[in-house]
């Protein structure tokens, strides 16, 4: 950890930041609500991360979306470190979870930063989301406003055998948590039920 760069957050843990360090991230929803026991809400959130990524230019080695937390492995450029890109996420995909969900009052709304205008595309997978929640669940729900848990859990990967197991990890969370089907997993270099062998890139 000599060459590592680390930040006290509010929460007094210690985020350190390493030079092509993969991260395994952990975040959950406010008081474990089960937002994501709605493919919609996974589908935007699929949506949102890839956005970030390309506005922020990290890698994604694998993430699962869980009905009320996910895990993420990143890989952050030396632009954006992973604080900045998870901050990022979460603020962006609150605002429009919301706004999906219906909740527009702007004091429920967390500010979020502008987004390249190079997405065009960005209002048009928006109203799909909306549409299709009104179609399927009605304007009258009783789902809150989306809200995030503060802070994350963040683990860095120490060689190859803990980046693998990690792989393993997130591919096998549907068992761990007793979901009733494999969905919204994606793990690098896999083809359905086969995962290829993956090369460290530091």
């Amino acid at each position: 950890m000599n060459n590592a760069k680390f930040k006290l957050h509010r929460n007094s843990q210690k985020r350190y930041y390493i030079k092509n360090a993969i991260y395994f991230i952990i975040t959950n929803t406010f008081k474990g609500y089960p937002y994501f026991e709605n493919d919609i809400l996974c589908e935007l959130l699929v949506y949102e991360i890839e956005i970030c990524k390309q506005l922020q230019k990290f890698k994604i080695h694998g993430y699962k979306i869980n009905p009320e937390h996910i895990h993420i492995l990143v890989q952050p450029n030396h632009e954006y470190n992973y604080s900045t890109i998870i901050r990022s996420l979460k603020t962006n995909f609150s605002r429009d979870a919301n706004r999906v969900l219906g909740y527009n009052n702007s004091s429920i709304m967390p500010k979020a930063r502008s987004r390249n205008l190079a997405f065009d595309n960005v209002h048009e997978i928006f109203h799909k989301c909306q549409n299709q929640f009104i179609s399927q669940v009605g304007k009258n729900h009783n789902i809150p406003p989306f809200k995030w848990q503060s802070s994350f859990y963040d683990h860095i990967i120490r060689n190859e055998f803990d980046y693998l197991n990690h792989l393993k990890y997130i591919e096998k969370q549907w068992i761990k948590h007793n979901l009733k089907e494999d969905k919204w997993c994606w793990i690098i270099g896999q083809n359905k039920n086969k995962t290829k062998k993956i090369d460290i890139l530091y």
